[in-house]
């Protein structure tokens, strides 16, 4: 069991990577509208921050990393809905616009 749950919680961590790195590697290949780019990409990062969060309290908690399979849907959902508040949407056009400048 504990094999399944360090699975669970590797392929947890390395998915908020994978998804900022492919944002990323799409905002600097592509020469698209920045607004309508951002205005796509804006729930995706958001589903992120609140899936990060996710971890952040599975791991602090002590939880089970199986709740991680159902705090993925619930961070879809909660990240979606939360780009209707101007202040979070605010705070992913300023996070889309950093990974899409910087150059490392």
């Amino acid at each position: 069991m504990d094999f399944f749950a360090n699975i669970i919680l590797v392929i947890a961590v390395a998915f908020p990577f994978i998804q900022i790195f492919t944002i990323r590697k799409y905002l600097l290949n592509r020469n698209l509208n920045k607004k309508i780019t951002f205005n796509v990409f804006s729930p995706v990062v958001a589903t992120v921050f609140v899936f990060i969060l996710s971890i952040i309290l599975v791991i602090n908690l002590s939880l089970s990393p199986f709740h991680l399979l159902w705090m993925f849907f619930i961070s879809a959902a909660l990240g979606a809905a939360l780009v209707a508040i101007k202040s979070v949407r605010k705070i992913t056009f300023s996070f889309l616009s950093f990974i899409s400048t910087s150059r490392v």
